[in-house]
Formats: C-alpha cells, structure tokens, sequence
C-alpha cells in the first residue's frame, strides 16, 4: 500500500484516523474491525501488487 501523505495532499484528504505516515500500520486492524476479512486485507495491503508483478514479470 503506497500513500501520499508524503506531499501529495494534506491531512484534509486523509481518514481521520490516519493523522502521519506512521499510521499507516494501524490500517490492516482498522480494515478487520470494520468487516474486512483477512484476505481481503491482506490483498488491499500488499498482495494485490505482488500478484499484479508477478504476473507481469512472468511474461
């Protein structure tokens, strides 16, 4: 998971329990107290991408 809390937009932009990079971390347990299962979390968190490289470094 990338973000642009680096300068790309302000804290305005974010959710508001996202107040630094840093809080980053927190949002795996965020996304399970909301109704996210594991998988899913696991997937919006890394695996989305590592598949989406995988499959195009394959070719």
């Amino acid at each position: 998971m990338g973000s642009d809390l680096d300068g790309g937009y302000g804290r305005e932009q974010c959710p508001y329990d996202v107040e630094t990079i840093a809080d980053l971390q927190s949002i795996p347990s965020l996304l399970l107290k909301r109704g996210y299962s594991i998988t899913d979390v696991e997937n919006i968190m890394n695996k989305n991408w590592i598949n989406f490289l995988r499959k195009a470094w394959s070719k």
